[in-house]
């Protein structure tokens, strides 16, 4: 798994050390966050967002960041975004309250809307210790969202969206042990077809992959390799053609295995490189479109990116950071020309004061390379990290994930002028 634990995979001991270092840098955070003036959190020139010279010219586009109330939640954090249109799009995390001296905490999965002016929070999921990892909207009338439920063995949670409402669907949990089930990633081609990916037996040494299928009316377990590794994130170009993205094993220390479904079972593959902590983004959105993200130590933590040329996958130019420490968590594309995949860079290198913090951070490709991007926003945004990005029709782009504050982050792409 990558350094930091991704919103998608919460346990609740992890929840509990975000919390504690949210809490620890909020009063800074607060302070920084007083000013009114915007600043550039994740600019390829931005000596403030550690991202040193870029390698490459800075993006056309950015993303605009904002930091939304946490509700009264300790901390609280976006997983999982999706929209059908710039006035239609959802976005779902997790709200989580410590208490007091005991430190134990309660996990609520929470679901933002977006209708083209701002955001609201649309529901607060009515399920014990609950929290959702992924959505997949295909229209204003159907979406399904996924996570996990339960403490301290958690069972998979599915939600699903009908135009009026959200309420809770059947969704397959094996018996398990360890830290339970949860599904970490959802990909809708229809309202009647989509691929769920997580695990089973998370946290133990017999943990493996679980991948579920919604029919139209429940999901349901298919059979997928047993690999040992839990999958991260899932992604169709159509119905006989998903890809997904894999962690490493206990043993390993990163990956090159990924797992495809041909119209008829899943099978094992490997990519050309293997990345660091395993795969994270995956996005699919035609046959020739499909992209996976990561991270690679090379003189740093340094971003990579495969995707499909010819009927293979194949390794990708991409820039870094002059101090790179980045680790990259979602992609999504609107076109062949047109994606952007998010994550964080941790601060390193000269005029740095606190080297441990985060700073959100974006790439957009426009059809025939990678560039850097910047990320402008309030103070609040400055530090933090972004885990997950969809993409609508028309370029257009929206990414979440968490601020350092313990608020979440979302942000929008927009065309720079």
């Amino acid at each position: 798994m990558n350094r930091r634990a991704c919103l998608r995979w919460l346990s609740p001991i992890a929840v509990a050390v975000m919390v504690l270092a949210a809490v620890a840098v909020a009063g800074v955070s607060a302070a920084v966050a007083q000013s009114a003036q915007s600043t550039d959190v994740g600019s390829a020139g931005s000596s403030a967002a550690g991202s040193g010279s870029p390698s490459s010219a800075p993006s056309a586009d950015q993303l605009v960041a904002t930091v939304l109330p946490r509700g009264g939640f300790s901390i609280a954090g976006v997983a999982g975004t999706s929209c059908v249109s710039a006035t239609f799009c959802f976005a779902v995390g997790t709200g989580t309250v410590l208490h007091g001296r005991t430190r134990l905490t309660s996990n609520t999965a929470l679901i933002w809307r977006y209708d083209g002016r701002s955001w609201q929070l649309s529901s607060r999921v009515r399920v014990g210790q609950s929290s959702l990892a992924s959505i997949s909207c295909v229209s204003g009338s159907f979406c399904l969202a996924v996570g996990r439920a339960g403490n301290p063995v958690s069972r998979v949670l599915a939600l699903r969206w009908n135009g009026r409402s959200w309420s809770q669907v059947t969704a397959a949990s094996p018996p398990s042990s360890g830290n339970g089930d949860a599904l970490g990633s959802v990909d809708c081609l229809s309202r009647a077809d989509c691929w769920a990916v997580g695990g089973t037996n998370l946290g133990e040494a017999d943990a493996r992959e679980l991948v579920e299928r919604w029919d139209g009316h429940r999901l349901r377990e298919v059979a997928a390799p047993r690999s040992g590794n839990a999958l991260v994130a899932v992604a169709c170009a159509r119905a006989n053609d998903c890809w997904a993205t894999t962690y490493p094993s206990a043993a390993q220390r990163s990956t090159n295995e990924v797992e495809h479904f041909d119209g008829r079972r899943w099978v094992r593959a490997r990519l050309p490189i293997s990345m660091s902590g395993g795969e994270a983004g995956i996005s699919c959105r035609t046959l020739t479109t499909c992209w996976i993200v990561g991270d690679r130590v090379a003189g740093g933590l340094r971003p990579v990116a495969v995707h499909i040329l010819n009927g293979s996958w194949k390794s990708t130019a991409m820039p870094s950071p002059q101090y790179p420490d980045v680790t990259l968590q979602g992609i999504g594309c609107a076109s062949a020309s047109y994606c952007w995949t998010v994550g964080g860079n941790t601060l390193v290198g000269p005029g740095i004061s606190r080297p441990s913090e985060e700073a959100p951070f974006a790439e957009q490709w426009n059809g025939s390379a990678w560039q850097i991007a910047s990320i402008t926003g309030p103070p609040a945004a400055r530090n933090g990290f972004l885990d997950t990005v969809s993409c609508a029709a028309a370029a257009f782009c929206i990414a979440g994930g968490q601020a350092a504050d313990g608020g979440p982050l979302l942000a929008i792409a927009e065309h720079a002028s």
